[in-house]
């Protein structure tokens, strides 16, 4: 009621359309979501924000091509939209398009450099492609960023794997102990049989 108040006064305001199309969206109302955003971009087919919720109403319907054309829309607009890059390289990683996943990445890191979480994925994303120095550079940036994080016991034991697979035992057992001393109970287990192995080498 207030949005339909709100623009029934400001009909021309995009960002209160847009409001409106995000309020429906957050509680799957997928099809009031797509109506208000298409006023709003037949309004002004130029604003960022719009081409944005306009690709994640797609992205939350599975029109996964169609949402990847609008955030590319959205970021013709404007370049340094962190939160869309990262949202690009998502659904790339989700499809296992790595190539593109890694690159949305970088560009999102190229802008917002304080970022742990993406230089954690990121790292992630270099390892599962097999490039290893590339994927403890940018785990090691995740830690130095947040050494005392809930997860970065997480980010020690792939920094261990992939220093064993590089042939550096002494500093995979380094970041293997880490990882034993701040993992929760559950996840304990695999990691001392890592120790072990590793003071085996």
């Amino acid at each position: 009621e207030n949005y339909e108040i709100a623009t029934t006064l400001s009909p021309q305001n995009a960002i209160l359309w847009n409001e409106w199309a995000m309020l429906y969206l957050s509680t799957g109302q997928f099809e009031r979501a797509q109506e208000k955003i298409a006023y709003s971009l037949e309004m002004d087919p130029g604003f960022d924000q719009t081409w944005t919720i306009q690709a994640d109403i797609y992205a939350n319907r599975d029109m996964i091509t169609d949402a990847l054309e609008a955030y590319e829309t959205s970021l013709e607009v404007e370049r340094r939209q962190v939160d869309v890059w990262l949202r690009v390289g998502d659904i790339h990683r989700q499809r296992e398009e790595w190539e593109q996943a890694i690159e949305a990445y970088e560009t999102a890191l190229d802008l917002r450099p304080g970022y742990t979480q993406a230089w954690r994925v990121l790292g992630s994303m270099y390892a599962q492609t097999g490039q290893a120095e590339r994927a403890v550079d940018a785990l090691q940036t995740a830690l130095e960023q947040a050494p005392e994080a809930s997860d970065a016991w997480d980010t020690h034991r792939v920094l261990a794997l992939l220093y064993n697979q590089m042939g550096q035992t002494d500093t995979a057992l380094a970041h293997a102990r880490q990882a034993l001393q701040g993992a929760p109970e559950e996840s304990r287990e695999p990691l001392e049989q890592l120790v072990e192995q590793l003071q085996g080498s």
